[in-house]
């Protein structure tokens, strides 16, 4: 996870908070759309969360995720628009601020 792949890499973040019933189905729905552009998936989410989504989607890595270095490596960040992630988005090397 630390070198930049072949294929675009996508990092996925819903937030520290998410939770299994609220959030699986659409992290499952996203995660699917994502990896149908040929595209490696990566999501930041709780243990929990992880072990359930990559149940669902075997080749979506998850789990906790050090942002501050998976974004080196990543083309595009998809995340809800907290004050801690954009905070992560800003402080990533060759990020537009």
């Amino acid at each position: 996870m630390l070198v930049r792949p072949e294929r675009p890499r996508v990092c996925v973040t819903a937030g520290s908070r998410v939770r299994q019933d609220a959030e699986i189905g659409f992290l499952d729905a996203l995660t699917a759309r994502i990896t149908a552009l040929d595209a490696e998936v990566v999501v930041a989410a709780p243990e929990d969360v992880a072990q359930r989504l990559t149940a669902r989607r075997p080749g979506v890595r998850a789990g906790w995720l050090p942002l501050d270095t998976v974004l080196d490596t990543c083309d595009v960040l998809v995340h809800s628009g907290g004050g801690g992630r954009r905070h992560s988005q800003r402080s990533a090397p060759g990020c537009r601020r």
